[in-house]
């Protein structure tokens, strides 16, 4: 029995998080939008949406919002993702949870008929917070809670991220230009790290351009990239995308380099004032079931 589930650790390792540590949903993207622009979210300021990719993104958020994320994952993984942000005068707050799991998991000691079922249960408890100053440097903090029970064994964690973002514009040019940093699932220790195992930390680097070529009310392009390295696994990716938005609705696409198992992205978004609405498709290799998500933002 146990035999099996190390088995079932380390594949689900492999898939999604390098086979050097756990808690791999944490490399999941969780925005539609920035899923379909390569997942390079580390320098698109989207408010409560982006503080999964860089905290500091919470402080462009102007407004209360609520966003929901769901999307299937790999085979039979469901993975949900909420976040509610509040703008107010000293700072600007945000608290997220995400989940995923994974059902119907059978038990075999041996070949044959199966002795019955269990299930992955992953979730993450995040509080989120930034400075409101008047200054296009910014700065992001999150602290999060994470935990994991795959049948009968249970491990938790205590993880923070760090965001830095700075934004500038070129009015000749009509061009906004976000740079942005962050560090995210730094791990400082729970029952997880005293088993020996780490959190999936990732450092990114990236920049985004915003050109409005007719003014602000017409044809805005979007180009953002960025670089991702994971520390424990020595791994190294790249993201870029490029998105046309014509005001209620946008045209999004992506690429992905060295990312494990997928490449090329498409998506689009619809946006009605107060609700927004975005998809993201991501093809798969190894026969693994193409991922969907879905992502919904109300403002209040």
């Amino acid at each position: 029995m146990l035999k099996i589930l190390m088995t079932l650790l380390l594949i689900g390792n492999l898939i999604y998080a390098g086979g050097k540590t756990g808690f791999g949903f944490l490399n999941i993207g969780v925005d539609a939008r920035i899923i379909s622009l390569g997942d390079a979210g580390v320098a698109l300021q989207n408010g409560n949406q982006g503080t999964y990719y860089n905290p500091s993104s919470i402080s462009s958020l102007t407004k209360p919002a609520i966003v929901f994320t769901y999307k299937n994952w790999m085979v039979d993984g469901k993975f949900f993702h909420t976040s509610f942000g509040i703008p107010w005068k000293l700072f600007n707050i945000g608290f997220s949870l995400t989940s995923f799991t994974i059902s119907n998991i059978e038990i075999r000691n041996k070949p044959g008929n199966s002795e019955g079922k269990f299930s992955s249960r992953d979730f993450a408890f995040a509080f989120t917070i930034s400075p409101n100053v008047k200054s296009d440097l910014k700065f992001g903090l999150t602290t999060k809670y994470v935990f994991e029970k795959i049948f009968v064994d249970e491990f938790w964690d205590i993880a923070f991220d760090i965001g830095l973002s700075y934004k500038y514009k070129i009015e000749d040019l009509k061009l906004e230009i976000i740079t942005g940093a962050s560090l995210r699932n730094l791990d400082v220790g729970g029952v997880f790290k005293q088993n020996g195992s780490n959190l999936p930390t990732i450092g990114a680097l990236g920049a985004s351009i915003f050109y409005t070529p007719f003014g602000s009310d017409g044809v805005k392009l979007l180009f953002c990239g960025e670089l991702k390295h994971r520390f424990y696994e020595h791994l190294n990716s790249a993201g870029f995308g490029l998105s046309v938005d014509f005001g209620t609705f946008s045209l999004n696409s992506g690429y992905e380099l060295g990312a494990q198992s997928k490449s090329i992205g498409f998506g689009f978004g619809v946006n009605l004032n107060r609700i927004s609405l975005n998809y993201a498709f991501s093809p798969f290799e190894f026969d693994f079931p193409n991922s969907h998500t879905f992502t919904i933002v109300f403002r209040l």
